[in-house]
């Protein structure tokens, strides 16, 4: 379920940007200010090799593109802007689909 959410985030055209690693050649610095990089691509590669133990093991590694996203531009800027978007896109998904609520009411009965 967390490679359907992903690829279905990653389609969207605000995710471009996060879907591949940070190019350090045309943003040198980058590597300065942001200690663990991560992007959505590594994470659906990660998915497919296995490497995460759980769910929510991948939900920390999206939440880390998000949060060097923030880091690194500024809270203020439009990409930014961005990964607030996108961040809430992908917490309402896994909600519904990974992390459901426990007690439906009275429809449990």
């Amino acid at each position: 379920k967390c490679f359907l959410i992903l690829e279905e985030l990653r389609k969207k055209k605000s995710a471009d940007i996060f879907n591949c690693p940070v190019d350090t050649r045309t943003v040198p610095d980058y590597r300065q200010v942001i200690e663990n990089p991560m992007d959505l691509g590594t994470i659906v590669d990660q998915l497919v090799d296995g490497s995460y133990q759980t769910a929510h093991d991948v939900r920390k590694d999206v939440t880390l593109v998000w949060k060097n996203c923030i880091l690194y531009n500024g809270i203020d800027s439009p990409l930014a802007t961005d990964a607030f978007k996108l961040a809430k896109s992908f917490d309402e998904r896994f909600k519904e689909e990974i992390a459901p609520p426990q007690h439906q009411g009275m429809k449990d009965f």
